[in-house]
């Protein structure tokens, strides 16, 4: 960064080495400023990711094909883990196989941290999805309007869709939890590196999310036949952030919303109600017993 600083861009990716080659070409291509290392994580995927990857070379490229799909929170777990322990980099740069960023994204959150003084746990991006709707909309902190005249919105938690890391905070505050597997790993990482130091949504700091924001709200009640297992993650990990980062009072509202949701299913689903009710029934009450390993740098 501009005091000096490196950073290493951290990719996870599944089965999707058509995005994987456009994120790449992204951030191979900032202007004005570079990446010290590009680190990617391959999920064990069946598609010829790893063919591709073998046809990468340059300097700073640190590639590991995993032999199972961890999901993306075992997956950015471990590239957290391969920065910390195989780079000196000061800022880790983390994002999906299927986020695009813009030529200047990477010098706007460098600008942003300057304009810090480097006091900040993690900066998130303005993202859009390929029609330019916003996504991935960050949560705003109640005192949020304090760096507005510069840009950022002070923000209580963000999702891994183009996030900078200080190194200082993954090291004070550890890895995000692999057992999520997926969903919400990334809203409890991210509360929890707020603790450390604040985050803040960076508006200057453009990326493309290459999955479009519908007009119809997907939930556990209408999303396709495939996807109803990882309802179960999904009300588990929510009530489990509730339990560890807030009152008592917030984790009965989750349970409850949970059964509510399920009852949902079971009443007005178009199909499958029954393994919609029961994925969701599950994760909620799973929530309840769910206690993962935080795991430390040290």
């Amino acid at each position: 960064m501009s005091n000096g600083s490196k950073v290493a861009a951290i990719v996870v990716t599944y089965n999707r080495v058509d995005l994987l080659k456009k994120c790449v070409f992204a951030l191979e291509n900032q202007v004005d400023v570079q990446i010290n290392h590009l680190i990617i994580i391959n999920n064990d995927s069946t598609d010829g990711t790893a063919r591709y990857l073998e046809s990468l070379s340059y300097d700073g490229l640190i590639i590991k094909n995993l032999n199972n799909n961890l999901g993306g929170a075992g997956g950015f777990n471990k590239g957290l883990k391969v920065a910390i322990t195989e780079t000196n980099d000061d800022y880790f740069w983390i994002m999906d196989d299927d986020t695009f960023v813009h030529d200047h994204t990477l010098y706007a959150l460098e600008s942003a941290a300057l304009k810090l003084d480097y006091q900040f746990s993690f900066l998130t991006s303005n993202v859009k999805d390929p029609r330019g709707k916003a996504a991935n909309i960050p949560e705003p902190n109640q005192n949020w309007t304090g760096k507005i005249n510069d840009g950022m919105v002070k923000v209580d938690s963000a999702s891994f869709v183009s996030i900078l890391f200080n190194r200082q905070a993954v090291e004070a505050q550890g890895y995000p939890i692999s057992d999520f597997f997926i969903w919400h790993d990334d809203t409890e990482y991210t509360i929890r590196l707020n603790k450390y130091a604040p985050g803040y949504f960076v508006a200057n700091a453009h990326v493309t999310h290459n999955a479009l924001v519908g007009d119809t709200q997907i939930t556990a009640v209408n999303d396709v036949k495939g996807r109803i297992p990882r309802y179960y993650y999904l009300f588990r990990n929510e009530v489990y952030i509730m339990r560890y980062h807030f009152s008592k009072k917030r984790v009965i509202k989750a349970v409850l919303h949970g059964y509510l949701v399920a009852m949902q299913c079971l009443l007005t689903a178009k199909d499958y109600r029954f393994k919609r009710f029961c994925s969701v029934v599950k994760g909620t009450t799973a929530g309840l017993f769910f206690n993962p390993t935080v795991e430390r740098t040290r």
